[in-house]
């Protein structure tokens, strides 16, 4: 793991960097229970957040000088442009060639339908990760993710879209989009 925290660090610090390697250690006990690749979990928990130094401003502008393609759904929700950015500075900056990382980077914000498992994994150690402040039902939610991971990620887009309707947020329709596939899996199921 040293090799990657001393990346981490040249990128954030602080509470960021805690959290990035609570999510990698997260992600390498769910890889284990879901039989993905530890160092796969490890590298793409690490860097998940790796464009996190920048405020959303400077997000924005990387973006569009990178030519990272952005909608006008995205535009709308800011805060989740970090993971494109951080996918582009994984393969761009730390050449990362691992399509299934990078990708666990680009869409550990909003999900996708039909994720690969360590796209799942990221996904959930991101919300559960042992810093993370807790949302109503998180007990439940951390103990779903090593029994059933995609009712798991209905659990949490669940809770982040009540979230955002509390704080009267912008809900971007590709985590709806995920929602959808996801609660359309766990149909009839117990």
């Amino acid at each position: 793991m040293n090799k990657y925290q001393d990346i981490l660090k040249k990128y954030i610090s602080g509470f960021r960097y805690a959290h990035s390697i609570s999510v990698a250690n997260c992600a390498m006990s769910l890889a284990m229970r879901y039989d993905v690749k530890l160092e796969d979990a490890l590298v793409a928990g690490i860097l998940h957040d790796i464009a996190k130094r920048n405020n959303n401003d400077e997000i924005v502008y990387l973006c569009n000088k990178n030519n990272i393609s952005l909608s006008e759904d995205d535009l709308k929700s800011i805060p989740v442009l970090h993971s494109y950015l951080g996918a582009y500075i994984a393969r761009n900056e730390l050449n990362i060639t691992n399509e299934d990382i990078l990708n666990s980077i680009y869409n550990h914000t909003l999900g996708r339908a039909n994720m690969s498992n360590l796209e799942k994994i990221i996904f959930v150690a991101d919300y559960i990760e042992p810093l993370r402040k807790n949302r109503s039902n998180m007990s439940y939610i951390r103990k779903m993710a090593f029994i059933d991971i995609n009712k798991c990620i209905v659990l949490i887009i669940e809770s982040s879209i009540d979230h955002l309707k509390k704080v009267n947020t912008f809900i971007h329709p590709k985590m709806l989009e995920t929602y959808e596939y996801y609660k359309n899996i766990n149909v009839g199921q117990v």
